[in-house]
């Protein structure tokens, strides 16, 4: 008997990429395949694209994490996966993803390639790299259901930092594994004040991620920006195998510490950790 994967996908406004997130799921290998759309209120074409493929559309939510479990509650399958809907997947995928859990995996660790236009899309393509095969930083998207909501799934309190919220809840009662297939997440063009506009808006949030974990920011890898720069220096070879690209990383990271940093002072005074 074919095992069902649950693939849920949040949307809103999503028109630019969701044709090619769902087609790559259209030529997957493996049959056993249900899609779940969860929408945000989106106002363009997003849900006129998923009718077009074969989806079950559910209007819910108001942030991802959200979304996510209530996708979820209305999965069939025994295994979930997690996509955003600017991501595509290699038409091995999910075959690739059954065949490892089936050997006693519970969860699956899936890196990420980032595609994208220009400069600052090359800047983030470098910095998932250097990322590949950490374990501070990456998080399952591939889980068995019945462990998803062993944990209660995603932290709906959580805007930023929920999966590592969750890979933390996972630990304790997960054998994790990994496959060396890799999601492509297409950024679009990107530019430099949208990535920090968006670094401003989730720190704005991360409060709540500090205080729910065991551990303070001085400690936290992910949160901590001297953890990241030594991170970097140990892999200098790879960060400044293109120089130019390396030192706009850097430059980058350092605006988004110095933005975050004014986000989470924002949120301490004004909003309160916990609003």
């Amino acid at each position: 008997m074919t095992n069902i994967v649950s693939i849920i996908i949040p949307t809103r406004n999503s028109e630019r990429s969701l044709r090619t997130c769902l087609q790559s799921i259209k030529n997957q290998t493996y049959r056993g395949i249900e899609i779940i759309i969860v929408d945000n209120q989106s106002l363009d074409r997003t849900l006129e694209i998923a009718k077009t493929y074969k989806t079950k559309i559910f209007c819910h939510g108001t942030e991802r994490s959200a979304q996510r479990n209530f996708g979820a509650s209305k999965a069939k399958g025994d295994y979930l996966l997690f996509l955003d809907s600017d991501m595509s997947i290699p038409a091995n995928f999910v075959n690739k993803c059954i065949k490892k859990i089936i050997e006693n995996i519970d969860c699956l660790i899936i890196p990420e390639v980032s595609i994208g236009k220009g400069f600052w899309s090359q800047c983030l393509r470098l910095e998932k790299e250097l990322y590949k095969n950490t374990d501070w930083i990456e998080a399952p998207r591939f889980i068995r259901k019945e462990l998803f909501f062993k944990v209660r799934g995603y932290n709906t309190n959580l805007i930023s930092g929920e999966d590592w919220n969750l890979m933390q809840k996972l630990k304790p009662y997960a054998k994790l594994g990994r496959i060396d297939l890799s999601i492509r997440h297409n950024e679009g063009e990107i530019g430099f004040f949208k990535i920090i506009k968006k670094k401003f808006y989730y720190s704005l949030y991360i409060g709540r991620y500090i205080e729910g974990t065991k551990e303070g920011w001085l400690t936290n890898k992910q949160i901590n920006p001297f953890f990241r720069y030594y991170f970097f220096l140990k892999n200098i070879k790879l960060l400044f195998r293109d120089p130019l690209v390396g030192l706009g990383l850097i430059y980058l990271k350092t605006c988004e510490y110095i933005v975050g940093l004014g986000g989470i002072s924002v949120s301490f005074l004004f909003l309160g950790k916990n609003e």
